[in-house]
């Protein structure tokens, strides 16, 4: 048996005859509103994204700017009411700058970690839709139905799947619609190694760890392991994977925070 009390499960148990449940956690009880209407998550699921409500607050603001500001510039006009994907949505960061789309339309927040959607589906639903995913390249939702996918971290962390995770996303994606997704690339390593707002993170002592073989120095793709994987590729080398399906609007680099933004449009297929 199971018992869930702080609504923010890790996993909901699988085995035939297992029971769980799950109910509102004090933090829940007492959840005050930020800025903007929706309520703050606790400090507990903000670990990992920011270090406290008002970080985690202006980076979602800041990165929603930055997708709707590399739409209007490639001249993608999202329709009246339409319909979104935060691919990897993690507490909601992002997601909530997105409040008006969600009311006047659809938006999806995905993510893998049970515990965060949890929490946003009990304080952001409606407007918001919200489901768990594993990391299998696999999205619960019919052709054609997205105008915007956008994923900050997901192919930041993903390697072998990541090929298949692309090919999903345009399968999604609706004949007009666009994708912001964003990448560990050759302008990532070097904010890393010199931009002192990075040279010192966890991120970049493990990039300079994993280069002291000197052989890997010459990699397309760098898969590095442990807790937080972390994946980085030339930018040659996500051009290629994209071409098949994808035309590049336009490649931003280390705008996404230290990553690099790629808008795509799907390529029409006869």
């Amino acid at each position: 048996m199971s018992k869930e009390s702080s609504g923010t499960p890790h996993d909901w148990p699988q085995r035939t005859g297992q029971e769980t449940w799950s109910l509102p956690s004090a933090e829940d009880r007492a959840t005050p509103a930020g800025e903007d209407g929706l309520p703050v998550p606790p400090e507990s699921l903000m670990r990992g994204e920011a270090a406290n409500w008002p970080e985690l607050h202006a980076a979602g603001r800041r990165c929603a700017a930055l997708i709707q500001a590399l739409l209007c510039e490639a001249g993608v006009v999202l329709p009246l009411r339409p319909r979104i994907v935060d691919l990897g949505c993690g507490i909601g960061g992002v997601l909530r700058a997105f409040r008006a789309e969600a009311e006047q339309g659809e938006v999806w927040g995905l993510d893998g970690s049970a515990r965060h959607i949890a929490w946003l589906d009990r304080h952001f639903s409606p407007p918001f839709h919200l489901a768990t995913i594993t990391d299998q390249p696999h999205l619960p939702f019919a052709d054609g139905h997205f105008d915007l996918v956008y994923a900050g971290s997901l192919f930041t962390k993903v390697g072998v799947l990541a090929a298949a995770w692309l090919q999903e996303i345009r399968r999604v994606m609706a004949p007009g619609g666009a994708a912001v997704l964003a990448f560990h690339d050759d302008a990532t390593v070097a904010a890393l190694l010199e931009d002192p707002r990075y040279r010192d993170s966890a991120l970049a002592r493990r990039y300079r760890a994993a280069l002291s073989d000197s052989a890997r120095a010459r990699y397309d793709v760098l898969a590095i392991g442990g807790e937080e994987p972390a994946v980085f590729y030339r930018q040659a080398e996500i051009c290629r994977r994209v071409a098949g399906s994808f035309e590049v609007l336009g490649v931003h680099p280390a705008l996404w925070d230290c990553r690099t933004a790629f808008l795509l449009r799907p390529k029409r297929w006869e």
